[in-house]
C-alpha cells in the first residue's frame, strides 16, 4: 500500500489539497533524521516548521511544531512531507546530504494519533480515532474559543458620552469621554469611568453602543497624543479623540443615543451624587456654519480682525462657542447644539482666536494701525490660508471667485515614459498646485485678487492619480510622468471634463459627435459623415471613412490641418465599430448592402442622424413592427396544442416570411423547435390551393444530423399528418429526386447533402431549414459551401447554441441565412473575436447582439416552462489510486516540458498555430484520456482501476436498485466499452449509441419504454443531439468538454418537455487534473459569447502560456 494510501483517511480533503500545493511549490526540505526518526523535514509555511516521523522501541511516532498540529489536528505540512517522502521514493531520489533516502514500510507508516503526550519534541502514537470523531473535537474547541467573550456575562450599564470641551480644544478634534452608570437596588450608582477593550464591549445591552464603541478602539486614546495631564490621568484609557476625517459624522451617531453631554469650564453641572454631568447635546442640523475673518474700522482707522461664523443671515463671533474645530469634518457646539462647520481649510485661524480666548479669556481681535493697514493686507494675502474675507468698503482690492483650467502639457516620450506638466489657469495668470497663498494676485498693484478654488486643484490632481499618472518631485513640484500607451485614454479623458491638453507645444482637440445621414440606392444604401473638432480659427470636419481607416490601423489621433492633434472619439467607434467591419469603404461614405439595412438601422443612433432619405425611412418604420409581433395559432389541420411561447414562435417565424428575412430560432434545447417549424410549414401548406395527386410545387427542405432524420419523420407524422413527407437518403434518392416537387416536405442529413449537392442545388425550394445549423459554423467547411448553394425563397437555422466556439460562428449561419448581411467574414471576425480581455471586442459582440436581436429568437426553460421540473448539475470528484496517479503525471511531466517548451520558443504565447496547437490538443486530449481511465492510454490495461469507472458503477447500482433511469456520456468511445465489461459481468440490461450504431429509433423506443432497460449509453458527440430521452432522470458526463453548451444539450435530452420528474446531472472530474483546470477556464472565458446568447469562446485559440501551466500543473 502506497504511504499517502494508508494516511489519506486521517486527513481532510482541503488539508490534503493544500498539503499538496506546498510540496509542489517546493516548500519541503528533507533533513538529517534524527536518531530514532525515518524522516525529518522543515516546511515552510507562516515560519519554518520541523515534521518527524519514525519509530521509537514498539510506539511509532509523529510531529510537527505548527500550532495546527498543537492543537490535535492534521497538519499540510505533514502531508506535504508525506508526498515529497513518496516521490522521492518512486524517483530513487537521494535524501539530505545525498544519502538514500529511507523508504516507509507499511508498518513504519503510522497513523495519527488523537491523544498525545509531549516528550521533548516527540510526540507518541496512541490508537487514532474516527476521522469523525477529530473533526468533532476540533469543531468544538473552536467553539468554546469563540464563546469565552460572548459567554461572560452581559452588563446592564449605560454608557453615557462625555465631549470634552477642554481637550478638544488643546488636541484640535472632537475627545469623547466614555463613563458608565450600573444599576442598583435604589436607582443607578455613582458615574464612572468605562475603560474599553473587546470585553467590555462584548458586555454591553445596546447594540448601538456596541457598534460605537466598535468605531472607538479605531481612534487614538488621548494617552497617545503627547498631553501631559492625559498621562496622569487614571481614566485616560477611557477617553478617546476622534479621526478628524470621520469625527462629524461619528459624534452625530453619538448623539443620536441621547447620551452624549458637553463638559467644560461653562458646562459645570452636577447632579444629586456630585457627578458632573454637563448638558446634554443634540444634533442642530445639516447646514454647515461658515468661518469667515472679518476686519473692521476702528476707532483710530485702522483695522479690527477677528473671526465669525455664519449660517444664512445668522452671525456669531468665532469665539462663543464652547466647541470649535475645523478641518475635513469640522464641528462646532453652540449652547446645546452641535453642527457642521465649513472653515474653509483655514482652521489654523480658529484655533488661533479660540487659543486667545483660554489664555486672555476674552479672544480679543487683532489690532492694526492705520499706517500698517497696507503691508498687513498684503501680507494676508500671501498666506497659504485664509478663509473668506470681509473687509470695510474701500479697504484692500477687490476679491473675485475664478474658475480654474486644468492644464496637462505632454513632452516627447523618453524611455517608454512620457513626460507631463500639470498647471492651472486662472484668466491667464498659471498656478502650479503647491503654489502657496489663497490669491492670486495680478501684475498691477491695483488688479483684483483671483480666490483659488483649492477644492476643485485638489479634484484635478485626485483625477491624475486615477487614471495612472504618477508625480515626479524630483523634476519639480507640476511634474508628472505616464505610460505611452496610457496617453490616449488619458486625453480622452480629460479633454472630456473640459481641461486643455497639448502634447509637445500642440493642442490636442477633441472630437464632436459626429453627424451622419443616410442615402438610398437600387439595392445599397450609403452612410455619410463628418467628425468635426474645434480649432483656434473655427472647425475643422474629416469624412468618417478617413476616421474608421485611422482606426483600423490602430491610431488613436490624426493631424488636422492647422497642425494640431485631432483625438479620435474612441468612444464612439468603440459604440460603432461593427460598422467599418459591416460597410464598404468608398471616397466620403461607408456602403452597404439591402440585406444589411436593418443593421444599419439598429447600429446608428437616431440622434446622429441629421438627415435619412423616404426609402430608409419606411424601412426603418416596418422594422419597428418586429416589437409588435402577435402570437398566432397553427392551421386546423395541426394535430395539437402549442404553448404560448410556441404560437409567439409562430408568430415571429411568420413575421420573418413577410419581410424576406432568414433567422435563427435559438430555444433552449427541448423547448420544441421541431414543432414551431412543422406548425409554420402546416400553415404555409394550408395556405396555397388544393393541390391534386401528383400537381408540383416548391417543396421545404429540413437538413438534419443523421441521428434525428427519424425524429423529424415521426413528428411529422404525428403533428401535421397532412403534410407529404419524404425522407431523402438511403440508396433510393436517385428514385426519389425526380419527384420531390410532389411533397411539401423534404428531410435530408447534412451528410447526404454534400455528397448531392451538384443535383440540388438547382432545385428550387420554398424553405431550407437546418436543423442543428452548428453544424455549418466553419464556413469554409462543405456543409457550409453546400447549405449556402441551395435555392430558396426563405431559409431557417435551428439551434440551442448559435455561439458553439467562437463569435465568427454567427457570420457562417447568418451568410447562410441574409448572404451578405454581416459583411466580410475576415471582417466581421476581426471585429468580435478576441477574448473577453478586450473591452472594444466586448463592446463589439454586444453591437452584434442588439444588431443581430431582431432574427435571433430565443427562450429559455426557466422563462417559458415553469411547469418544467427542476434540475440540479453536481460535480462528482474522484480521487485517482496510486497506480493511476502514476501514470497520469508521468504524462504530465512529459507534455509540460513538450508544450511549455514549446511555448517558451514562441516568445511565452501559448504554441496554439501549427505544429505547436497539434502539441497541446495531444497534450490535453491524453491527459483528459488518462484520468479517465488507463486503458485509454495503454489498450492492455483494461483491468487497471479508474477512479470514475468505480464512482460511476457504484451511483449505478444504487439509482438501478431504487427503480431509476440514466444516461451515460462520454467523448470516448473506447470509456464506454470500459463501462459497458462491468455492466455485462453484473446483468445490467443498457443500451448503447454511438456515431456507427445503426436503427436507432428501434434503441431510443426501448430505453424510452422498456422498464427493465435502466440505462442508456451514448457517445457525446453522436447523440448529444435531437434525441428525447425523458424516461431518464440521472445524466452522467464521464468527461468534460471544452464547451459547457455542447455538455448542456447532452443533458437536455432528459430535461425537455415531457419530463415529470426531477433531473440531476452529474460531471465526473479527477481531482488535480487537467479535467479541474478545463472547468476553470470555461468560466474564465466565458464572458464574451454570452454577450450573444450562449456558449463561450474557443478556448485553444485564446490559450496563454499562463492558462497552458495551470492545465498541466
Amino acid at each position: 500500500m502506497a504511504l499517502t494510501d494508508r494516511w489519506k483517511r486521517l486527513f481532510s480533503a482541503e488539508i490534503r489539497r493544500r498539503g499538496r500545493q506546498y510540496q509542489t511549490e517546493g516548500r519541503v526540505e528533507l533533513i538529517e533524521p534524527e536518531p530514532g526518526q525515518t524522516v525529518r523535514a522543515h516546511v515552510q509555511g507562516n515560519e519554518v516548521y520541523t515534521v518527524a516521523l519514525g519509530s521509537a522501541d514498539d510506539a511509532t511516532a509523529a510531529s510537527c511544531t505548527c500550532p495546527h498540529f498543537e492543537r490535535g489536528a492534521y497538519c499540510k505540512h505533514l502531508w506535504a512531507t508525506l508526498l515529497e517522502v513518496q516521490q522521492r521514493s518512486r524517483a530513487g531520489s537521494p535524501g539530505a546530504g545525498g544519502a538514500a533516502l529511507h523508504v516507509l514500510t507499511e508498518a513504519e507508516a503510522p497513523p495519527l494519533p488523537k491523544a498525545r503526550k509531549r516528550e521533548g519534541s516527540r510526540t507518541e502514537v496512541k490508537p487514532a480515532a474516527p476521522e469523525w470523531m477529530d473533526r468533532l473535537t476540533l469543531l468544538r474547541r473552536a467553539m468554546v474559543d469563540r464563546s469565552e467573550t460572548a459567554a461572560a456575562p452581559i452588563t446592564p450599564a449605560t454608557v453615557y458620552y462625555m465631549l470634552n470641551a477642554s481637550l478638544t480644544a488643546r488636541c484640535g478634534s472632537i475627545v469623547i469621554e466614555l463613563r458608565q452608570r450600573q444599576p442598583t437596588r435604589s436607582g443607578w450608582g455613582a458615574l464612572k469611568a468605562l475603560r474599553l477593550d473587546r470585553t467590555t464591549r462584548e458586555q454591553l445591552t445596546h447594540t448601538v453602543d456596541r457598534q460605537i464603541l466598535a468605531m472607538l478602539i479605531g481612534a487614538s486614546p488621548v494617552d497617545e497624543i503627547g498631553y501631559e495631564h492625559a498621562f496622569n490621568d487614571p481614566s485616560r484609557s477611557s477617553m478617546f479623540c476622534l479621526e478628524p476625517a470621520a469625527q462629524r459624522t461619528l459624534l452625530k451617531r453619538i448623539i443620536e443615543t441621547g447620551r452624549c453631554h458637553l463638559v467644560g469650564e461653562s458646562t459645570d453641572r452636577r447632579d444629586r451624587r456630585g457627578d458632573e454631568i454637563g448638558i446634554p447635546l443634540k444634533w442642530g442640523g445639516d447646514e454647515a456654519w461658515d468661518l469667515w475673518m472679518i476686519a473692521q474700522l476702528a476707532e483710530d482707522e485702522g483695522l479690527a480682525v477677528t473671526t465669525e461664523l455664519r449660517r444664512g443671515e445668522v452671525k456669531l463671533n468665532a469665539t462663543d462657542p464652547e466647541v470649535l474645530v475645523g478641518g475635513e469634518q469640522g464641528v462646532v457646539v453652540i449652547d446645546d447644539e452641535a453642527w457642521p462647520l465649513n472653515d474653509h481649510e483655514a482652521r489654523a485661524w480658529a484655533e488661533h482666536f479660540r487659543r486667545e480666548r483660554w489664555s486672555a479669556g476674552d479672544g480679543a481681535p487683532i489690532h492694526v494701525p492705520v499706517d500698517g493697514v497696507s503691508t498687513f493686507l498684503d501680507r494676508l494675502y500671501a498666506l497659504p490660508q485664509l478663509p473668506p474675507l470681509d473687509l470695510p468698503p474701500g479697504v484692500g482690492r477687490q476679491q473675485r471667485y475664478v474658475e480654474p483650467v486644468a492644464h496637462l502639457d505632454l513632452g516627447a516620450t523618453l524611455r517608454n515614459n512620457t513626460p507631463a506638466t500639470f498647471w492651472f489657469d486662472y484668466e491667464g495668470r498659471r498656478v502650479t498646485p503647491d503654489s502657496p497663498g489663497r490669491f492670486i494676485e495680478g501684475d498691477q498693484p491695483s488688479a483684483d485678487l483671483l480666490l483659488r478654488d483649492r477644492a476643485r486643484e485638489r479634484d484635478a490632481q485626485t483625477l491624475l492619480f486615477e487614471l495612472g499618472l504618477r508625480p515626479e518631485p524630483n523634476q519639480g513640484p507640476d511634474a508628472w510622468t505616464l505610460q505611452p500607451r496610457q496617453v490616449p485614454g488619458v486625453v480622452g479623458t480629460l479633454l472630456g471634463k473640459g481641461w486643455i491638453v497639448q502634447a509637445e507645444e500642440r493642442a490636442i482637440r477633441a472630437a464632436a459627435a459626429p453627424r451622419l445621414s443616410i442615402t438610398s440606392g437600387i439595392d445599397w444604401f450609403e452612410l455619410h459623415g463628418q467628425v468635426e473638432f474645434a480649432t483656434d480659427s473655427g472647425t475643422e470636419q474629416v469624412a468618417l471613412p478617413d476616421i474608421l481607416k485611422a482606426a483600423r490601423a490602430g491610431r488613436k489621433m490624426i493631424t488636422l490641418s492647422d497642425g494640431s492633434t485631432g483625438l479620435l472619439p474612441e468612444q464612439w467607434l468603440a459604440q460603432h465599430g461593427l460598422l467599418a467591419a459591416l460597410g464598404r469603404v468608398e471616397k466620403d461614405h461607408l456602403r452597404f448592402g439591402a440585406a444589411q439595412a436593418a443593421l444599419l438601422d439598429v447600429l446608428v443612433n437616431p440622434e446622429e442622424l441629421a438627415e435619412v432619405d423616404a426609402k430608409f425611412e419606411e424601412l426603418r418604420q416596418r422594422l419597428r413592427a418586429f416589437e409588435k409581433i402577435e402570437p398566432i395559432d397553427p392551421a386546423e389541420s395541426f394535430r395539437g396544442d402549442l404553448r404560448t411561447y410556441q404560437r409567439e414562435g409562430l408568430g415571429w417565424l411568420s413575421f420573418l416570411a413577410q419581410f424576406g428575412f432568414g433567422g435563427i430560432l435559438a430555444d433552449d434545447m427541448g423547448l420544441g423547435k421541431t414543432i414551431q417549424v412543422l406548425a409554420l410549414l402546416d400553415r404555409r401548406r394550408a395556405s396555397m390551393p388544393e393541390l391534386a395527386e401528383g400537381d408540383k410545387h416548391a417543396p421545404c427542405l429540413v437538413v438534419a444530423p443523421k441521428s434525428v432524420l427519424f425524429n423529424w419523420a415521426d413528428e411529422a407524422e404525428k403533428f401535421t399528418p397532412h403534410l407529404r413527407v419524404a425522407t431523402y437518403s438511403g440508396t433510393d434518392r436517385d428514385t426519389l429526386r425526380p419527384h420531390l416537387s410532389e411533397y411539401d416536405l423534404i428531410i435530408t442529413s447534412y451528410g447526404i447533402l454534400r455528397r448531392d449537392i451538384a443535383e440540388l442545388k438547382d432545385f428550387a425550394f420554398d424553405y431550407v431549414v437546418l436543423d442543428e445549423a452548428q453544424a455549418i459554423k466553419n464556413p469554409r467547411s462543405k456543409s457550409a459551401r453546400a447549405a449556402r448553394s441551395v435555392k430558396a425563397a426563405h431559409r431557417l437555422a435551428l439551434t440551442g447554441t448559435p455561439v458553439e466556439n467562437h463569435l465568427g460562428d454567427l457570420w457562417s449561419i447568418f451568410e447562410f441565412l441574409n448572404p451578405g448581411m454581416l459583411g466580410s467574414g475576415t471582417r466581421f471576425a476581426e471585429a468580435v473575436r478576441g477574448g473577453a480581455s478586450d473591452p472594444s471586442r466586448l463592446e463589439a459582440a454586444q453591437q452584434a447582439a442588439g444588431a443581430l436581436r431582431p432574427f435571433i429568437l430565443r427562450r429559455t426553460k426557466k422563462q417559458v416552462l415553469t411547469e418544467l421540473p427542476p434540475k440540479t448539475e453536481q460535480t462528482i470528484v474522484c480521487e485517482m489510486g496510486a497506480a493511476q496517479r502514476r501514470v497520469y503525471e508521468q504524462l504530465r511531466d512529459y507534455y509540460r516540458g513538450s508544450v511549455l517548451g514549446a511555448s517558451g520558443a514562441s516568445g511565452g504565447t501559448a504554441p496554439t498555430s501549427n505544429g505547436g496547437a497539434m502539441i497541446v490538443l495531444e497534450a490535453l486530449l491524453r491527459l483528459r484520456q488518462a484520468a479517465c481511465h488507463p486503458a485509454l492510454i495503454d489498450a492492455k490495461r483494461t483491468d487497471a482501476a479508474s477512479a470514475k469507472l468505480d464512482a460511476l458503477l457504484e451511483q449505478l447500482e444504487e439509482l438501478i436498485d431504487e427503480g431509476h433511469k440514466a444516461l451515460v456520456f462520454s467523448q470516448f468511445t473506447s470509456m464506454l466499452s470500459l463501462v459497458r465489461k462491468p455492466l455485462d459481468e453484473r446483468n445490467i440490461t443498457y443500451e448503447y449509441l454511438d456515431g456507427q450504431t445503426r436503427d436507432r429509433k428501434s434503441r431510443i423506443d426501448r430505453f424510452q419504454n422498456d422498464p427493465d432497460c435502466p440505462l442508456f449509453l451514448i457517445s457525446l458527440k453522436a447523440g448529444g443531439l435531437g434525441l428525447n430521452l425523458t424516461a431518464a432522470q440521472y445524466v452522467f458526463i464521464l468527461d468534460p468538454w471544452w464547451n459547457p453548451a455542447v455538455e448542456a444539450q447532452a443533458i437536455d435530452r432528459a430535461h425537455r418537455i415531457g419530463q415529470t420528474q426531477h433531473v440531476t446531472a452529474y460531471r465526473l472530474v479527477c481531482a488535480d487534473t487537467v479535467e479541474q483546470r478545463i472547468i476553470e477556464l470555461q468560466d474564465k472565458k466565458r464572458q464574451l459569447a454570452d454577450a450573444i446568447v450562449a456558449g463561450q469562446e474557443n478556448l485553444l485559440s485564446q490559450l496563454t502560456r499562463e492558462d497552458l501551466e495551470r492545465l498541466l500543473s
